[in-house]
């Protein structure tokens, strides 16, 4: 089962996780935010957040796959509106 967009499920469980990633959202620098099994990377210049896994140790790292993600799709993700995600605003990290 692949885990790369758990972050989500812990956010909307997690306000302290949540106001982490709004905050990220919402700062002019990048933010890292982690999880115990994610690496949340924002990039506010490309409205955009890379999410991989927290380390390559990590006993989960496999079943997190490097995804771009807009920071449109990761608000919806987080309160819980995964219905209205667009296709256009997640994209694969080579």
């Amino acid at each position: 089962m692949i885990m790369t967009y758990d972050f989500g499920f812990m956010a909307q469980r997690d306000p302290e996780l949540k106001e982490a990633i709004n905050n990220a959202m919402q700062s002019q620098k990048n933010e890292v935010v982690c999880t115990d099994i994610h690496k949340l990377s924002f990039f506010p210049s490309k409205q955009a957040v890379i999410v991989e896994a927290l380390s390559q140790n990590s006993p989960f790292h496999y079943k997190i796959i490097p995804k771009e993600i807009k920071y449109s799709a990761i608000s919806k993700m987080i309160n819980g509106n995964w219905d209205d995600v667009c296709f256009d605003e997640i994209m694969d990290v080579e």
